[in-house]
């Protein structure tokens, strides 16, 4: 038994035209670490230069949504947004986090009749 989420993306289906309301949903996870570095062999050492411990964790969400309105016109809609928490370590932990939505966009494709050279405009 196959469980599929989407429709098998094979060439066929990448030219196909689709019907209704489709989406595309990605997600991201972002992990940056500080200055400090260690190792264990050959030898066992440690570097810290001194400076301001930085660790940052950041969560990516972007949602598209297509929809196929007629045989010549989609209509597309986008956004994405990130929850992001970042640990500076001095003296003491201080944790700052952000939440943001970084865009919204909307537009329309047009696909027309005549063919150039072979190419179907849109």
């Amino acid at each position: 038994m196959a469980l599929r989420a989407s429709d098998e993306i094979t060439i066929d289906s990448l030219f196909k035209k689709q019907k209704g309301l489709r989406s595309i949903t990605n997600i991201e996870f972002i992990y940056s670490g500080s200055s400090r570095s260690f190792s264990s062999y050959p030898l066992y050492s440690s570097y810290d230069d001194g400076t301001t411990i930085e660790q940052t964790k950041k969560l990516s969400f972007r949602e598209t949504f297509l929809y196929a309105y007629s045989q010549k016109v989609d209509i597309i809609s986008s956004f994405s947004g990130f929850y992001q928490k970042r640990d500076v370590v001095e003296d003491s932990i201080k944790t700052k986090s952000d939440k943001e939505l970084e865009n919204i966009w909307f537009g329309i494709k047009y696909e027309f009749d005549k063919k150039l050279y072979d190419f179907k405009q849109s």
